[in-house]
C-alpha cells in the first residue's frame, strides 16, 4: 500500500470519498425501495447498519503491444 501511495498521491482519500458516496448514495436509495414495495421507509434500516461493502480495484499488469496488434480485432484491413 505504501507504494501505491507513493505513486498515486490522493488515491486512498479519493477512494475513501467515492465510498463514502457510494454509502450515502444507498442510504438515501434503501427507503425509496421499502416504500415501492409498500414497506417503512425504515424497513431496511436493521439489515445496513454495518456496512460491508469493500472496493477492489482491478489491477493488470502492463502489457506491452504493436500498433498493429491494438486493433486486430477490426476490420481495417479488409477497407
Amino acid at each position: 500500500m505504501l507504494m501505491l501511495q507513493a505513486l498515486l498521491p490522493g488515491y486512498k482519500a479519493a477512494m475513501n470519498t467515492y465510498m463514502d458516496a457510494v454509502r450515502n448514495l444507498a442510504d438515501r436509495l434503501l427507503p425509496l425501495i421499502a416504500m415501492a414495495l409498500r414497506l417503512p421507509s425504515n424497513f431496511f434500516d436493521q439489515y445496513f447498519h454495518k456496512p460491508i461493502g469493500t472496493l477492489r480495484p482491478l489491477h493488470y499488469n502492463a502489457q506491452m503491444s504493436l500498433p498493429d496488434e491494438v486493433c486486430s480485432h477490426s476490420n481495417a484491413s479488409n477497407t
